[in-house]
Protein backbone atom coordinates (compact mmCIF):
# COMPACT_ATOMS: atom_id res chain seq x y z
CA UNK A 1 0.00 0.00 0.00
CA UNK A 2 1.51 3.21 -1.22
CA UNK A 3 0.83 6.83 -0.06
CA UNK A 4 1.29 8.96 -2.98
CA UNK A 5 5.08 8.41 -2.87
CA UNK A 6 5.46 9.38 0.60
CA UNK A 7 8.84 7.90 1.96
CA UNK A 8 10.18 7.75 5.45
CA UNK A 9 13.16 6.25 7.85
CA UNK A 10 13.47 5.56 11.10
CA UNK A 11 15.75 4.74 13.73
CA UNK A 12 14.68 3.10 17.43
CA UNK A 13 17.15 1.71 19.79
CA UNK A 14 17.10 1.08 23.50
CA UNK A 15 20.84 1.52 25.73
CA UNK A 16 21.45 -0.77 28.75
CA UNK A 17 23.79 1.78 30.22
CA UNK A 18 22.79 5.46 30.25
CA UNK A 19 26.27 6.74 31.70
CA UNK A 20 27.54 6.01 28.00
CA UNK A 21 24.91 8.62 26.15
CA UNK A 22 25.59 10.66 29.16
CA UNK A 23 29.04 10.98 28.37
CA UNK A 24 28.97 11.18 25.01
CA UNK A 25 27.42 14.32 24.83
CA UNK A 26 25.42 13.45 21.53
CA UNK A 27 22.33 12.71 22.60
CA UNK A 28 19.27 15.40 23.77
CA UNK A 29 17.45 14.42 26.75
CA UNK A 30 20.78 11.92 27.84
CA UNK A 31 21.47 14.01 30.95
CA UNK A 32 17.95 14.03 32.39
CA UNK A 33 17.61 10.13 32.30
CA UNK A 34 20.92 9.86 33.89
CA UNK A 35 19.83 12.41 36.71
CA UNK A 36 16.37 9.93 37.37
CA UNK A 37 15.91 7.96 40.70
CA UNK A 38 15.32 4.95 39.64
CA UNK A 39 17.50 3.06 36.70
CA UNK A 40 15.87 3.66 33.56
CA UNK A 41 16.15 2.16 29.67
CA UNK A 42 16.05 4.97 27.54
CA UNK A 43 14.24 4.19 23.78
CA UNK A 44 16.55 6.35 21.41
CA UNK A 45 15.41 7.59 18.29
CA UNK A 46 17.43 9.74 15.02
CA UNK A 47 14.52 12.30 14.90
CA UNK A 48 16.43 15.16 11.90
CA UNK A 49 19.36 13.68 12.20
CA UNK A 50 19.58 14.25 15.97
CA UNK A 51 19.99 10.99 18.83
CA UNK A 52 16.90 12.50 21.02
CA UNK A 53 15.51 10.42 23.92
CA UNK A 54 12.28 9.58 23.35
CA UNK A 55 10.92 7.35 26.29
CA UNK A 56 12.52 6.68 29.49
CA UNK A 57 11.34 2.84 30.23
CA UNK A 58 11.35 1.20 33.57
CA UNK A 59 12.94 -2.35 32.04
CA UNK A 60 14.76 -3.70 29.21
CA UNK A 61 11.53 -5.75 27.75
CA UNK A 62 9.48 -2.49 28.00
CA UNK A 63 11.73 -0.64 26.33
CA UNK A 64 12.06 -3.38 23.39
CA UNK A 65 8.31 -3.09 22.87
CA UNK A 66 8.41 1.17 22.91
CA UNK A 67 11.31 0.37 19.88
CA UNK A 68 8.25 -1.53 18.43
CA UNK A 69 5.65 0.58 18.78
CA UNK A 70 7.43 3.99 17.52
CA UNK A 71 8.57 1.78 14.46
CA UNK A 72 4.96 0.21 13.65
CA UNK A 73 3.63 3.62 14.34
CA UNK A 74 6.32 5.87 12.22
CA UNK A 75 5.16 3.56 9.26
CA UNK A 76 0.87 3.17 9.48
CA UNK A 77 -0.07 3.75 6.40
CA UNK A 78 2.73 2.85 4.70
CA UNK A 79 4.30 0.12 3.46
CA UNK A 80 7.79 -1.15 4.83
CA UNK A 81 10.39 -2.11 2.60
CA UNK A 82 13.48 -2.74 4.68
CA UNK A 83 14.09 -3.43 8.56
CA UNK A 84 17.20 -3.99 9.73
CA UNK A 85 18.21 -5.11 13.30
CA UNK A 86 20.73 -2.90 15.00
CA UNK A 87 22.55 -3.77 17.57
CA UNK A 88 26.10 -3.00 19.71
CA UNK A 89 27.74 -6.57 20.70
CA UNK A 90 24.33 -8.07 21.80
CA UNK A 91 23.86 -10.31 19.23
CA UNK A 92 21.23 -12.83 20.91
CA UNK A 93 19.12 -10.24 22.08
CA UNK A 94 18.87 -8.39 18.08
CA UNK A 95 18.19 -12.15 16.79
CA UNK A 96 15.30 -12.46 19.67
CA UNK A 97 14.09 -8.76 18.14
CA UNK A 98 14.56 -9.86 14.74
CA UNK A 99 12.53 -12.90 15.05
CA UNK A 100 9.35 -10.52 15.86
CA UNK A 101 9.95 -8.00 13.32
CA UNK A 102 7.51 -10.58 10.99
CA UNK A 103 4.85 -10.30 13.22
CA UNK A 104 4.75 -7.30 15.26
CA UNK A 105 5.41 -5.15 11.94
CA UNK A 106 3.75 -7.30 9.63
CA UNK A 107 7.31 -6.96 7.07
CA UNK A 108 7.71 -10.38 5.28
CA UNK A 109 10.66 -9.25 3.58
CA UNK A 110 14.61 -9.98 4.50
CA UNK A 111 15.67 -9.01 7.61
CA UNK A 112 19.32 -7.99 8.01
CA UNK A 113 21.32 -7.62 11.61
CA UNK A 114 24.20 -5.25 11.60
CA UNK A 115 26.27 -4.71 14.66
CA UNK A 116 26.91 -0.96 14.53
CA UNK A 117 30.56 -0.73 15.00
CA UNK A 118 33.18 0.82 17.79
CA UNK A 119 32.34 4.52 16.30
CA UNK A 120 28.89 4.51 17.47
CA UNK A 121 29.14 2.29 20.07
CA UNK A 122 31.35 4.35 22.07
CA UNK A 123 28.27 6.90 22.15
CA UNK A 124 26.05 4.54 23.19
CA UNK A 125 27.42 1.79 25.41
CA UNK A 126 27.40 -2.45 24.80
CA UNK A 127 24.00 -4.28 24.77
CA UNK A 128 22.13 -1.78 22.23
CA UNK A 129 19.01 -3.12 20.38
CA UNK A 130 17.06 -1.49 18.32
CA UNK A 131 15.15 -1.25 14.55
CA UNK A 132 15.98 0.77 11.44
CA UNK A 133 13.50 0.45 8.81
CA UNK A 134 12.35 2.32 5.91
CA UNK A 135 8.91 2.28 3.80
CA UNK A 136 6.89 4.39 1.09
Amino acid sequence: MSNGGETASSTFFTVTDVEHIEASGRVEGAAKVAEAEITVRPVIGVVDGQAKVLSPERTQRAAIEKVIELTRSRFQGLELKGVTVVHTNAPDRAEALKARVPAELGYQGQIFTVDMGPVLAVHVGPGVVGLAAYGE
